[in-house]
């Protein structure tokens, strides 16, 4: 069905096919048609329609991109064209009048090709990718460095994607125009009209959305009590992926507010999946890592809830005992240290489990994907707990990623990541034999 912001869509395309639009971004929440419209069907009509010139569709990964290709195959098919029977791979196919389509992964190889229409649709495959600084700069270096310069004279180029951080690659495209402006035509259409639209550079235009405020952008598909139960669910990613407006989070990952607001005396009695999740190191030196812990479970209805945490600096023997002085599960990061302590345990009886955490190495990244927990309530702290939390001198998380020292940091997040992930998962409780991640 055609609504009225596919509607809206298509006569942006139509102008980049008529050459009034040479660049042009997309903006969207998550399954309104983009990809479907965009990538699937405009390539189709642009080699239908204009069977000598060269189109060319990215994704962040390359299978995704082969898919793309082969429905725009398809439909030019289905249209009616003819595809040359020596060139019909997905990968690289061509219309037998001079031009084609060829697809590769967002900082995949182009080398000896070119486009006259170049099309990267969800340049970001997921929140962890978005929040990794050094993916956000690959993309970045690849779309300078590679993307742009198989771009033919008078090309047009577009970008569709949902907006998962303010720094991702369109972000940094428009930064980008403040300073050397270009025209840009934007097609931005948030979930739900705002009061107050966004703002783009002046170089750029912008769609017309004539919705009134308040107004959902695809009511027939999602009502406004559908979106209503999306943004309570998480309040950060419905900022960046359904209204298209990614808050800041690096610099300011956790604010006081979140927990002070949500402390508790008490915990409430029924708690699962209680257990600790530790940061291991291996040395006594206060200049180096320390080992800390922080004991956590969740009620039935998700929300996280802080009963212990702790510190110290210690050789891996001493880190050890005290584990095993503390009894119950510990889930331990899969490094080094990590690794030796959970083996110890193990065959000492005591469960252990060696987990991965979202982000990999980038502890920012791996901060970013945990906050929005916290910013919407769902992480809850012990009163007495909050001076050690958020304000110590050392290890205190408001610091953080700027403090001296980022331990406690570390094991809260790897323990709202665990408790999320079990949440939405029928995955086993920790045992002495259990060596399998919770999901990571």
């Amino acid at each position: 069905m055609f609504y009225d912001h596919v509607i809206d869509l298509i006569d942006a395309l139509q102008r980049v096919a008529d050459g009034e639009i040479l660049n042009l971004m997309v903006f969207m929440p998550p399954r309104h048609g983009k990809s479907e419209l965009v990538s699937r069907m405009f390539t189709a009509y642009l080699l239908y329609t204009q069977p000598e010139k060269w189109v060319a569709i990215s994704s962040y990964a390359a299978e995704l991109a082969y898919t793309f290709s082969r429905n725009a195959r398809d439909n030019y098919r289905t249209a009616g064209g003819a595809v040359k029977e020596d060139a019909g791979a997905i990968k690289h196919w061509e219309t037998g009048s001079g031009g084609g389509l060829w697809a590769t992964g967002v900082g995949g190889p182009a080398t000896g090709k070119g486009f006259h229409y170049g099309i990267i649709d969800d340049p970001v495959k997921n929140a962890e990718e978005a929040a990794s600084r050094i993916i956000r700069n690959k993309h970045w270096d690849w779309w300078n460095s590679t993307w742009l310069t198989r771009q033919e004279p008078g090309a047009a180029r577009i970008v569709v994607q949902t907006r998962w951080h303010e720094d991702d690659l369109s972000g940094r495209i428009l930064d980008q125009l403040e300073d050397d402006p270009e025209p840009w035509h934007v097609v931005n259409m948030p979930a739900i009209k705002e009061t107050d639209p966004r703002s783009f550079p002046e170089c750029c235009t912008v769609i017309d959305d004539r919705r009134e405020a308040g107004a959902a952008l695809c009511p027939p598909r999602y009502d406004l009590d559908a979106l209503s139960k999306i943004k309570r669910k998480d309040p950060y990613f419905w900022s960046a992926l359904y209204q298209q407006n990614p808050s800041p989070i690096e610099g300011a990952l956790w604010q006081r507010q979140w927990f002070v607001d949500t402390a508790f005396d008490v915990a409430p009695k029924g708690l699962r999946d209680v257990a600790r999740d530790w940061d291991t190191a291996y040395t006594d030196d206060e200049k180096n890592s320390a080992t800390a812990f922080v004991e956590a479970g969740q009620d039935a209805e998700g929300t996280i809830y802080v009963t212990d945490l702790d510190w110290r600096w210690l050789e891996t023997p001493d880190a050890e005992s005290w584990m095993l002085a503390l009894g119950g599960a510990h889930y331990i990061e899969r490094k080094a240290s990590g690794k030796s302590i959970a083996q110890t345990l193990k065959r000492r009886g005591i469960a252990a489990v060696e987990v991965s955490v979202p982000g990999g190495g980038d502890k920012i990244a791996r901060t970013s994907l945990a906050a929005p927990m916290a910013e919407a309530g769902k992480v809850r702290i012990a009163r007495h707990l909050l001076p050690k939390l958020l304000d110590d001198e050392k290890q205190g998380i408001l610091k953080f990623p700027n403090g001296s020292h980022n331990d406690l940091n570390d094991a809260l997040v790897q323990a709202i990541h665990r408790l999320t992930m079990r949440a939405g998962r029928n995955t086993k409780k920790a045992t002495s034999s259990n060596t399998t991640p919770y999901g990571y």
